[in-house]
Formats: C-alpha cells, sequence, structure tokens
C-alpha cells in the first residue's frame, strides 16, 4: 500500500476517532451501572464507536481503496428503487427467493439474474417511476470498472440466525431494482464482511450454517477478500492493521479519561 494512501487513512481514521470521543457523554442508564459502573461505561462508549464505523471508516476506506485502483465511484444516494415493482418481477423474485432458501440447495443467482434481464428487456421504453429506498434497502457502495457495476453493502462482522434470509432479500431486491432500470447492466452485488473476528477460524466456519443461503466469495466477501478485491493488491487487511497499530500507540492513551473518569 502506497505510503501516501496509508497516511490519508491513518489521517481520517484518528479524526474520526476524535470527532466521536471529544466531549463524549454517556447520557443512558443500565442497571448493570449498580454493578459494574466503568465496565458499563466503556461498553457503551467503545459501542457506539464500532457503530460509527460503518460510514466513518469503512465506506471512506472502501472507496479510497477502490479509487487507488481505477474504480469509478457511484453516489449510493443515486440508488433507487422502482415505486411499483411489476408483479412478473416480484414473481421471479419469489420464486428464485424460495429455491435459495430450500435446505441444502445452494443455488446461485445466476439464472436468477439471467430472467430477470429477460423479463426487464420487455419493458424497456416504458415509464416506470423510481423512489429513494425504504428503511433497510439502501447500498454502502457503488462502483464500476470495466464496464462492470459493483454494489456492497458493508456489514457488522456477525450474523444472527435469521440474518441471512434478510440479506438474500436484499441481494435479490437490489438485482432486480437495477436491472429494471437498466435491463442490459453487468453487475455484480455483495455482501461483505470487513474483517474475521474469529481466532483460530474462518468467519465461514462460524457462521456457515446461519449465512445459508449466502454464497462464499459470490455472495459474500470476507476481510481480504473484500479490500483485495478494492485495492486490486493482495494482503491489503494486514496494511489496514498496521495503520490500526501504529495509531494505536499514537493515540492510545489520549482519551483514557473519557473511559475511567
Amino acid at each position: 500500500m502506497k505510503k501516501s494512501l496509508k497516511t490519508r487513512i491513518s489521517n481520517h481514521l484518528e479524526q474520526s476517532i476524535d470527532d466521536y470521543l471529544t466531549n463524549k457523554e454517556v447520557n443512558t442508564f443500565h442497571v448493570l451501572d449498580k454493578i459494574f459502573p466503568v465496565e458499563r461505561r466503556v461498553r457503551s462508549i467503545i459501542g457506539g464507536l464500532e457503530t460509527s464505523f460503518g460510514t466513518k471508516l469503512w465506506e471512506y476506506l472502501a472507496k479510497e481503496l477502490a479509487t487507488e485502483n481505477g474504480f469509478e465511484i457511484f453516489d449510493n444516494k443515486n440508488f433507487l428503487m422502482p415505486a411499483h415493482i411489476p408483479i412478473r418481477i416480484s414473481s421471479i423474485k419469489t420464486k428464485w427467493e424460495t429455491k435459495r432458501l430450500l435446505e441444502n440447495n445452494s443455488i446461485s443467482l445466476k439464472n436468477y439474474i439471467d430472467e430477470l434481464k429477460k423479463q426487464a428487456e420487455k419493458t424497456a421504453g416504458k415509464t416506470i417511476k423510481y423512489k429513494k429506498p425504504t428503511s433497510g434497502k439502501g447500498i454502502d457502495l457503488w462502483l464500476k470498472k470495466n464496464n462492470r457495476e459493483y454494489i456492497f453493502d458493508i456489514k457488522t462482522n456477525q450474523i444472527n440466525k435469521n440474518g441471512a434470509n434478510s440479506l438474500n432479500s436484499n441481494l435479490m431486491d437490489w438485482y432486480a431494482y437495477r436491472i429494471l432500470d437498466k435491463h442490459n447492466v453487468n453487475i455484480k452485488i455483495r455482501i461483505a464482511f470487513p474483517f474475521n473476528p474469529y481466532i483460530g477460524k474462518t468467519w465461514w466456519e462460524v457462521n456457515g450454517t446461519k449465512a445459508y443461503p449466502l454464497r462464499p466469495r459470490e455472495d459474500v466477501l470476507v476481510e481480504d477478500e473484500f479490500w483485495d478485491f478494492l485495492h486490486g493488491k493482495k494482503n491489503t487487511w494486514k496494511n489496514i492493521i498496521d495503520i490500526f497499530d501504529k495509531l494505536g500507540k499514537k493515540i492510545g492513551k489520549k482519551y483514557e479519561g473519557v473511559f475511567y473518569e
């Protein structure tokens, strides 16, 4: 990773932490405050900081790496959904979603996408009104390179039992929205997990069952699969971790007063 890129990322990360922690106050109460007041305060602040990383760090970092690698960056706010989805498009989604959810079926979305394109082609020239996606249906990252579009939803690193069904439904919706708008679009849509939090095990070893029907590397990219794709170079995550290590040595004790007032 170029030194100038590392510097920009480090500066942004430090500024994001400064913005969040400066004058930070904990204004919530939990009964555990009566038993573990310090630990509860630390958890509250760190939990909020982790949540803020979604837009403050991961999306920023993804765009920096993608830009460095020659991707065109689209404003994800311009990604729209049809105000009314044609019944035949909905029927195609329902059919393939049902097939995907069958136990041990592990069906690719390729045939679903092909069928969407054939149906969407029939609507070419018709006026379809679009609107902003409803809550939970927005995307995080929209890129283009070599005449192919890429869309990512960047998630936290764990998944609950029913979370995959929702993510799968979102993937299928996003394909439908984009293909309906541009029936011949060359596009790949994935869920991204920024890093693997499990020591000694892969993300899929821990979450494989819960992540079904999502398919490794086809529907989901984890850690270096995601960052290396964006950056176009190997071991990108190691470079990112190096930035955190150096920043920790620089400002690790700066905010002790915030956590342990």
